[in-house]
């Protein structure tokens, strides 16, 4: 009979001892419990609320917003890349018609200095009417008129003109070149008062500026236009 108790006794500490070890593992899961939760919430210690879940048309209007977006993005650099590209068409542009204009005034110039070389080389070489010429310089003659009509001809295909300075008129060293001083009582101190030779121009663009004399004395000139 005491074998019975001592063994129930045993029994009694063994139910007790499980039943201690039960706890111990409750609260071993209340804690790892509560360290999940604290690693889990935020720095200020309280949960994050969960966000609403976004409807479909809610969506749907964030996408058509984001593409709108891009699209303007999109539309505003073809806008900016059409505007370089059409500073680029003008400068371009420009750029050539100041090579062409280049082109044709140094051509005319050439022309010009070519026309007045044999224009001189005619009057040299005239021959007075009723005079006797032999072949060889009749020959040489023609040859010399032929080529300065040629070069003529090129002049005022090229829109070339003859500009001859009235007297009187006042100097303007982009147009005229003096040549000397003359007296004069026609006209006014220092305006042209004697043409040596015309001047030429392509347009507004001044070839050769006309040889004058200024006269010397006389009543002021009045300023330039």
């Amino acid at each position: 009979e005491a074998g019975a108790e001592k063994a129930e006794a045993g029994a009694e500490k063994a139910e007790a001892g499980a039943e201690k070890a039960e706890a111990g593992g409750a609260k071993a899961e209340k804690a790892e419990a509560e360290a999940s939760a604290d690693a889990e919430a935020p720095a200020g210690g309280k949960a994050e609320p969960e966000k609403p879940q976004e409807s479909p048309e809610a969506a749907l209007q964030r996408q058509v917003d984001e593409l709108e977006g891009k699209l303007r993005e999109s539309k505003n650099k073809l806008l900016l890349t059409l505007a370089s590209f059409e500073n680029l068409k003008k400068e371009f542009a420009k750029e050539r018609e100041n090579r062409r204009k280049a082109a044709t005034t140094n051509f005319a110039r050439r022309v010009l200095d070519i026309y007045l070389e044999f224009d001189s080389m005619a009057t040299k070489n005239a021959i007075a009417e009723g005079s006797e010429a032999g072949a060889p310089r009749i020959a040489l003659y023609e040859g010399i008129t032929l080529t300065q009509a040629l070069y003529k001809s090129m002049l005022e295909n090229s829109k070339v003109e003859r500009f001859e300075p009235e007297l009187g008129e006042s100097l303007v060293s982009r147009r005229h070149e003096e040549a000397g001083e003359v007296e004069s009582a026609e006209v006014a101190a220092h305006s042209i008062a004697e043409v040596l030779e015309p001047g030429w121009q392509l347009g507004e663009q001044i070839l050769r500026r006309a040889r004058v004399k200024v006269a010397r004395s006389g009543p002021a000139t009045p300023p330039p236009p």
